[in-house]
């Protein structure tokens, strides 16, 4: 698509979701939660890990970005979801940093193991946001990702400020539906091209749900109700459709996700271990 078509319709797009995201009250009764899928003979992990940064080490995570406004982080802290996954062939993590108080996607850093090495930083700001991206090899091996080849940075201009959330979120606004009394709500989520308007729906409860841990659960179910049409580019935890996330009762952790992945059909992921927070 023609940059200057893309970046015309997410300014349409988020004109029109312009409505503030969802504010929650939410506290994580998780801190790691290690999932597991298979297909075939294939097996595939990740480890979620949420934490609260102090004010220190935000100062250390969130770059600023000179000659522009960064979002800043809330007075009421900020959540800080990490992803790590070990595919076939492949590892990656993916970090996200979240407002507390409404989930809005501050900063997204990802780096993988696919080609020597990828790394992809992006700041939000308040009109847009800036992209680092960075490239491994063999005279970068012993470096951080952050200090790979830079390949290209930019800023990319959204328009009005973006209220959006990462895909990570959602099992945080999955937790707050599936334990308040709401039927509905949804949830701008920002991707890497892409602004969609995902609608996340109570679905029932289920008394003993997971294959391993066998827990009773709270089923969510979420559908991307609107996008600039790039709807591939959404994602959550490798699956884009027919979403189905049971949040356990007990802890409100993801205790399975249900799903399809593009080219390898429906996939159940589920949670072999929940690590509670301390009380």
């Amino acid at each position: 698509m023609n940059p200057g078509v893309r970046a015309a319709r997410l300014m349409l797009l988020i004109v029109v979701a312009m409505q503030a995201l969802p504010a929650i009250g939410l506290t994580p009764g998780w801190q790691r939660v290690d999932l597991e899928a298979h297909r075939f003979l294939m097996v595939a992990t990740t480890t979620l890990r949420i934490t609260e940064p102090s004010p220190a080490a935000l100062a250390a995570e969130l770059v600023a970005v000179p000659g522009h406004a960064a979002l800043p982080a809330p007075e009421a802290g900020v959540l800080r979801l990490d992803a790590d996954s070990i595919l076939p062939g492949v590892t990656s993590r993916l970090s996200v940093w979240l407002a507390r108080d409404s989930l809005q996607l501050l900063q997204r850093e990802r780096v993988d193991s696919v080609r020597d090495g990828r790394y992809k930083l992006t700041r939000f700001l308040a009109d847009g946001s800036y992209e680092w991206q960075r490239r491994g090899g063999k005279k970068t091996r012993d470096l951080e990702p952050s200090r790979w080849h830079l390949k290209r940075e930019g800023f990319r201009p959204l328009g009005p400020p973006a209220r959006c959330t990462d895909a990570l979120g959602l099992l945080l606004l999955a937790t707050e539906l599936a334990r308040g009394t709401d039927e509905r709500t949804e949830s701008p989520v920002c991707t890497d091209d892409a602004v969609v308007r995902v609608v996340l729906v109570r679905a029932g409860d289920e008394a003993g749900a997971g294959a391993v841990l066998r827990r009773p659960c709270r089923r969510v179910s979420l559908a991307i109700e609107q996008t600039d049409g790039d709807v591939e580019d959404f994602r959550l935890l490798g699956l884009s459709t027919g979403l189905l996330v049971c949040v356990d009762a007990a802890s409100g952790a993801p205790l399975q996700l249900l799903g399809s992945e593009p080219r390898l059909g429906a996939f159940t992921i589920e949670a072999t271990r929940i690590e509670t927070r301390d009380r």
